[in-house]
């Protein structure tokens, strides 16, 4: 994987496969950002990233574009995005 010095945002990584590639992508030299519902879940996972994690939902545009613009605002760009997180409808 090509990821060193690469930004990336991983929505639902605060656990399980989320969680899973955004470390993987650390490990690749990336500065990657987590994003999820659950603030300490992310908290949690925020010390095995060595990366920002941010309490946001991605069913909210709002929320999204906020977060995209802060990363870009902070970094000057964004590279990758894994749409991780998963929600129900009813």
């Amino acid at each position: 994987m090509r990821l060193a010095n690469k930004v990336a945002l991983v929505t639902g990584g605060g656990t399980g496969l989320g969680l899973a590639i955004a470390q993987r992508f650390g490990s690749k030299g990336a500065h990657v950002y987590i994003t999820g519902r659950r603030k300490e879940a992310l908290e949690a996972a925020k010390a095995s990233i060595e990366g920002p994690a941010v309490t946001a939902d991605a069913t909210v545009s709002g929320d999204l574009d906020n977060l995209v613009e802060a990363i870009r605002q902070e970094n000057g760009h964004l590279d990758v995005i894994v749409a991780n997180a998963g929600a129900l409808s009813g």
